[in-house]
């Protein structure tokens, strides 16, 4: 296991972010709280939430970092992904249906979250959606050819744990892409929107 993580690409990864008091709870309080605008603020649907990512997030445009991400997964894929976190899949909705030679698990830590994933992906029988922490995942070493983590990373609580739990299950000469920025922070590695792709040897 150690000798996979001295690989130098990765270990750019590790994001060294101070989470204080109970994060779980905070972090599962507050999707719980906007998981009604969540959507509408991300994808800039109506003039307030164009507002909003302009005066908080600096003008961000996750349409546009979600487009860049989802390029790096080919349109006729058809191995297994991993998305983690998924979110409400208002970004991944369309990418992940088309996949019909894919086999594609989704997890977040949020049930309301997955919730609105599984009206989205639900009807789709080579996806899955499950409840589940990155730093646990109920997985086989070496079998997911793809992860993808679109705007999530900063949540996670353990967040080398998590590293290490992608990297397990990671296929030798798999992927993993990943989106980083969390709002208003720089890290070590990380600038505002940051995507990295990191293919293992």
């Amino acid at each position: 296991m150690s000798g996979r993580l001295e690989n130098d690409s990765f270990k750019l990864l590790e994001l060294k972010l101070n989470l204080e008091g109970n994060m779980a709870d905070k972090i599962q309080n507050a999707y719980e709280t906007s998981k009604n605008i969540y959507d509408d603020v991300l994808t800039q649907r109506n003039i307030f939430s164009k507002l909003y990512i302009k005066l908080f997030w600096s003008g961000t445009d996750d349409n546009d970092i979600a487009r860049k991400v989802l390029s790096y997964v080919p349109d006729d894929f058809s191995g297994k992904l991993l998305d983690v976190p998924v979110g409400t899949a208002v970004f991944t909705e369309n990418k992940w249906s088309s996949l019909k030679n894919a086999h594609i698990t989704c997890i977040d830590y949020s049930m309301d979250m997955l919730e609105q994933a599984r009206k989205r992906l639900g009807s789709h029988a080579h996806i899955k959606c499950i409840q589940g922490g990155v730093g646990n995942l109920q997985m086989e070493d070496e079998s997911v050819d793809t992860v993808v983590s679109m705007n999530g990373f900063h949540t996670f609580l353990d967040k080398q744990k998590a590293f290490h739990e992608i990297w397990r299950v990671l296929k030798p000469g798999g992927d993993f892409i990943a989106c980083f920025y969390p709002m208003r922070r720089k890290t070590p590695c990380f600038s505002y929107g940051d995507i990295r792709r990191v293919h293992r040897i």
